[in-house]
């Protein structure tokens, strides 16, 4: 998919540019460094509109490249976000970081595609979609997330209405591990991706809800009858019972 060149060459950009995010274009295969022209490029990106013009004269853009100084290689919603608006079928994520002695090293470089985010939201967004059970819940949208930031489909699971309530019935504990989780208990140090099992007014302290954590302490979720949203973890935290952490991400650093 990247050529050993081209890979070479987005590490060493970003690390480079370090602790600002990089930013750049996949051109006929090259890999072409831009200039970060966002106001806070230590937390964004943005390429100039006449910079990307110049670029497309030496051929069609294939990828979208940039960095995420200090953190994971998974996309942020924005970057699943613009990734589908952008028309551009391809982003890499670098993730670059510095170790404990100081020194700044490149870690995965992930991509994400326009095809698996708008296959993932075709039926519901990611942000705003209404309510139901079964489809449109907070299960539903850690589905949807995973098929847009990894291209995963986990699978369905057939789930009665409050099923919580039937003290021998643990929709999340009896299938996390066939779906490809792992449990890190409840108090682990969380990493972009991370799947929240919580209990909210469960009769019998089922985990009765989901939630993906987004780094930066905020969840994406989607609460009964509500509409789905992001917000901040510590709101939720004592409702917490599992840290989940998906095989394919497992020994991700960051």
């Amino acid at each position: 998919m990247l050529a050993d060149r081209a890979r070479a060459a987005i590490q060493a950009h970003a690390l480079a540019c370090y602790p600002n995010e990089s930013c750049g274009l996949i051109v006929r295969g090259d890999y072409v460094p831009c200039a970060n022209v966002a106001h806070h490029p230590s937390e964004h990106f943005a390429i100039s509109a006449a910079e990307y013009a110049h670029i497309e004269d030496l051929g069609s853009v294939q990828a979208i490249v940039h960095s995420h100084p200090d953190a994971s290689a998974l996309p942020s919603l924005d970057d699943l976000r613009a990734c589908g608006a952008s028309g551009v079928p391809l982003w890499f994520i670098q993730s670059v970081q510095r170790d404990q002695h100081g020194a700044v090293h490149a870690g995965r470089l992930h991509h994400i595609t326009a095809q698996a985010i708008a296959q993932a939201t075709a039926t519901a967004p990611l942000i705003g979609a209404s309510f139901m059970h079964g489809v449109d819940d907070c299960y539903g949208i850690v589905r949807r997330y995973y098929r847009a930031a990894l291209g995963l489909d986990l699978p369905d699971f057939e789930r009665s209405g409050k099923w919580w309530t039937d003290a021998a019935c643990s929709l999340y504990l009896d299938n996390y591990e066939a779906v490809g989780f792992f449990s890190l208990g409840f108090d682990a140090r969380l990493q972009t991706g991370d799947v929240l099992l919580m209990a909210i007014a469960s009769r019998y302290g089922v985990p009765n809800h989901a939630a993906v954590y987004l780094g930066h302490d905020e969840i994406l979720h989607h609460l009964w009858g509500q509409l789905s949203r992001r917000e901040p973890l510590p709101r939720y935290q004592r409702h917490v019972t599992h840290v989940l952490r998906h095989r394919e991400t497992l020994n991700w650093k960051m």
